[in-house]
């Protein structure tokens, strides 16, 4: 009898053992289906993303171009002009979010050459402007418009004799670009000077040099000078130490969904939008 029950017993033990496992099977298999999904949908979006060489190339270029410029922020100058303003884009810009993109403008030793100087030379004080505008990419036109960020700079005789010394380059210089001497920048969207196409997130963060970890927020407005840094017109004291640089391109397909309004904006980047983030070291910051 005892030998019975201790066989009952084990019987039961066992019974016991092997619902755990299937529960454990369905389990795992639940959470295989799961991840399979997951996996699914990042190889479609990195596909897809691989597939058009040119949103990684020409992001890659403008994030290069950019960081490049901001490495030869330009020093002291000799005067308290402004050196560097970067302001939120107002609202409007198409299906973009109002804290998507800024316009962001400095004074820099730009790398590329100034082809206006009577023999070509590298490295003069020039002033540069970094914008987002919907327009056609091709005439500038609102017929088949696209998201297209440009670099537009002018040659070092101008920014002397009109950027230095201004307390807004935004308002003072590439608003109302002066006539002399010549030739005379772009204007700030023109075609001519487009950088990217289909780019729909730009922004610029610095960082607090008093407050390493701290950095401003998307919406601010930033304004450095020869003796002075500045965050929606309040002082730094120590000003910055570095800037990172963001910049969110779509795809084609991306671009076209979004303007037809079949996916919102943060949909289409998950599904169709790629990102570049760059840190450059300021120099010179008071």
């Amino acid at each position: 009898m005892r030998n019975s029950r201790l066989s009952s017993h084990r019987r039961d033990a066992d019974a016991f053992t092997l619902i755990e496992m299937l529960v454990a099977v369905a389990v795992t298999a639940v959470l295989v289906v799961l991840l399979s999904a997951v996996i699914q949908n990042v190889l479609g979006i990195y596909s897809r993303l691989a597939g058009d060489p040119a949103i990684s190339s020409q992001t890659r270029l403008a994030v290069r171009q950019l960081v490049g410029d901001l490495e030869a922020l330009a020093p002291q100058t000799g005067t308290d002009g402004e050196l560097l303003r970067m302001t939120p884009e107002p609202a409007g810009i198409a299906k973009l979010q109002a804290d998507s993109v800024v316009w962001l403008t400095f004074l820099t030793s730009a790398t590329d050459r100034d082809d206006s100087m009577p023999v070509p030379v590298e490295g003069l004080l020039r002033s540069v402007s970094y914008r987002v505008a919907h327009k056609n990419p091709i005439d500038g036109t609102v017929i088949d418009p696209g998201y297209i960020l440009f670099r537009s700079i002018g040659s070092s005789s101008h920014t002397f004799a009109n950027g230095i010394g201004k307390e807004n380059l935004q308002t003072e210089y590439w608003d109302s670009l002066p006539a002399f001497p010549s030739p005379t920048p772009l204007p700030p969207t023109d075609v001519r000077n487009h950088l990217a196409v289909d780019i729909v997130g730009f922004q610029v963060r610095f960082e607090y040099a008093n407050s390493p970890g701290v950095w401003t927020k998307p919406g601010d407005t930033v304004r450095i000078t020869a003796s002075t840094s500045e965050v929606n017109g309040t002082p730094v004291p120590g000003g910055f130490q570095c800037a990172e640089v963001t910049i969110t391109v779509l795809s084609k397909k991306g671009s076209m969904l979004l303007d037809q309004g079949i996916l919102t904006l943060n949909e289409t980047i998950r599904q169709h939008g790629r990102t570049e983030i760059s840190q450059v070291q300021l120099r010179g910051q008071p």
